[in-house]
């Protein structure tokens, strides 16, 4: 039987990276993502110096700016969580309640190994 010359295709074709393209593609994408990340708290910070000199005719402490800046992302961020635990997070608990029996058995054993392995 021969192969199709579409399956030679596939076999001879590698990646960018070579022999590396299974670690090297996810590695960059995580580096875009940390230099995006830096860009914005950055170009975040800046603004917010520049705001505070346009205000005062003269900049403000670093400091005290910085510490309003990550005190309002801090308040954006926990927005988001306290409104998933209020809403989400007891249709979930529900949810898991429901298991059957045998399965509350299950987690009780392997809770007891734990423990047991713990010691």
């Amino acid at each position: 039987m021969r192969s199709s010359p579409r399956s030679l295709v596939i076999r001879r074709r590698r990646g960018f990276f070579g022999p590396f393209q299974p670690v090297a593609a996810p590695g960059l994408l995580i580096l875009l993502g940390l230099a995006a990340i830096a860009i914005f708290y950055g170009s975040v910070l800046t603004a917010a110096h520049a705001i505070s000199s346009a205000q005062n005719g003269s900049p403000g402490p670093p400091g005290q700016i910085m510490v309003w800046v990550c005190a309002l992302f801090m308040a954006q961020g926990l927005v988001p969580l306290v409104k998933f635990s209020c809403r989400d997070m007891p249709k979930l608990i529900a949810a898991g309640i429901r298991m059957n029996i045998r399965d509350w058995l299950l987690f009780a054993v392997l809770l007891i190994a734990a423990g047991f392995l713990f010691l």
